[in-house]
């Protein structure tokens, strides 16, 4: 169901297949990702707590906090890896808690979803209909980013410029420059 709680079907991509077959195999019940107790996730279930332990799981993550649980210690450290530690002061093993990174929204999914549509060439009318935009403009503008450095290479790989041709005399000047240019196919008339 849409956030506007309308009712649609999402096509599902055919290499996610395997991994959804794999989580209904998995499930206790009919539900694909149910509560702990295999029924349905409660309409108050904290999705971002959810997110953020996908993403520690996944390894998505800025760090990990290792906390010391004995009360009263308060001990923490943050590191960048997830090694065991031990409490300094009571000598116990450290909790370790992953920092997912910031940010990471499940509305960034949706953004995630535009920018992969658009670099696999789909025209931008499909990903309007499965992001749901009423306005093209939307998915377009907001949505799709594609202003990386290898986007821009990719762009700019697409054009061709045919081949040069040069007089001889003017092949000699322009091979004492050559290692300034990009490299291009050079014949001479």
């Amino acid at each position: 169901m849409t956030k506007g709680g309308d009712d649609g079907t999402v096509p599902i991509p055919e290499p996610l297949r395997p991994y959804l077959d794999a989580a209904i195999k998995l499930s206790p019940s009919k539900w694909v990702f149910p509560a702990a107790d295999g029924k349905q996730r409660a309409a108050d279930t904290n999705l971002k707590a959810v997110l953020r332990r996908a993403l520690g799981r996944a390894g998505i993550v800025d760090g990990y906090e290792h906390r010391c649980r004995k009360p009263g210690c308060g001990h923490v450290e943050l590191a960048t890896e997830d090694a065991n530690r031990r409490c300094p002061k009571y000598d116990r093993a450290l909790w370790i808690r992953p920092l997912p990174r910031k940010g990471i929204v499940f509305h960034s999914l949706r953004h995630t979803t535009a920018t992969l549509l658009a670099r696999a060439k789909v025209h931008p009318s499909v990903a309007q209909k499965i992001l749901r935009h009423a306005n093209i403009e939307t998915t377009l503008a907001i949505y799709t980013h594609l202003d990386g450095i290898e986007d821009m290479r990719a762009a700019v790989a697409k054009l061709d410029f045919g081949v040069i041709r040069v007089r001889n005399q003017d092949l000699t000047r322009l091979l004492a420059v050559r290692p300034l240019l990009p490299a291009l196919p050079l014949r001479s008339r």
